[in-house]
């Protein structure tokens, strides 16, 4: 297993065993939130850039970051938009209603966090909750295509803005 196999597997592994915990305390009826569990985790909360998206993205072992990737630069306008700006959210979502999440609640029609790190946290558990079986780009773009866009040629956009991010996941 080469160093990087050994950090992604690792991180995985950190990342289950949060959600587990977090399943867990929800079923049992626990006060805890998922968000008070996240927040206690030290994430650190370096200012944004691309570079340190890039960084927590292969980090935390999101699927095909070069797609999530693109998805934040075209949901927000290369992070320039209000909702990015104002909340947090570097994918435009909406506050999840059935699944584990950290959001903290609904501002100006979209999820909003205290961090851009948290949008990306929530990403995540979006990921985990709704895209586990889904292994190739192929079925990733079409779930996007069916359940994530709103704009028609939303996928065609997307897959232009990922071939390009590729670059930073190698």
């Amino acid at each position: 297993m080469t160093k990087n196999q050994l950090i992604y597997f690792t991180s995985g592994l950190c990342f289950g065993w949060l959600a587990l915990t977090i399943v867990i305390f929800s079923s049992e009826g626990a006060k805890t939130t998922i968000r008070e569990v996240v927040c206690e985790i030290p994430l650190g909360n370096p200012s944004f850039s691309e570079t340190n998206l890039v960084n927590k993205m292969k980090e935390i072992n999101l699927k095909f970051p070069h797609i999530v990737l693109a998805q934040s630069q075209l949901e927000t306008g290369n992070h320039k938009s209000k909702i990015f700006k104002h909340n947090n959210n570097l994918f435009g979502m909406k506050e999840a209603r059935s699944r584990v999440k950290v959001s903290a609640g609904t501002k100006n029609g979209h999820a909003h966090y205290s961090t851009w790190i948290e949008s990306l946290y929530d990403y995540a558990f979006m990921q985990c909750r709704y895209l586990g079986k889904i292994d190739n780009e192929t079925d990733y773009y079409n779930y996007l295509g069916k359940t994530y866009a709103e704009d028609p040629d939303y996928i065609s956009k997307l897959k232009k803005m990922a071939d390009k991010n590729k670059q930073y996941f190698k």
